[in-house]
């Protein structure tokens, strides 16, 4: 089950727990969210069944903020989703998924990874 924390996420942690093993938190590279991410963690899933996945990272801007979110999360991030606001507005605007639009950019390319690795194709 994959929660994007930047939607809001109705209070359903016993039926997202009883449905599935690993519990994938979406989350953008902030202090906040992270907190807040933490707090919901806390009150309903096991650290042992939650990934986290920042979107939106910027390895130019925000290397030192993943050391700081890891800390809040109590672990190291899963996977870091490229920013890539040309390529992901233009998948939008044209109603087609990045891999269909522009399947070589990077955040075409890590959705790709990360969806091998969690189906066990990679």
């Amino acid at each position: 089950v994959f929660l994007d924390l930047n939607a809001e996420i109705a209070s359903n942690s016993a039926i997202v727990n009883s449905v599935t093993d690993i519990i994938y938190f979406i989350l953008e590279p902030n202090l906040q969210m992270a907190q807040e991410t933490k707090m919901l963690r806390d009150r309903s899933y096991p650290l042992k069944r939650v990934r986290y996945i920042i979107n939106k990272y910027n390895p130019r801007k925000d290397s030192e903020l993943l050391k700081q979110l890891e800390y809040i999360l109590g672990q190291k991030v899963f996977a870091l989703i490229p920013k890539n606001f040309m390529a992901t507005n233009s998948s939008i605007a044209h109603y087609k998924t990045l891999s269909e639009l522009t399947p070589n950019v990077d955040v075409a390319q890590k959705y790709k990874q990360m969806a091998n690795f969690i189906t066990g194709k990679d």
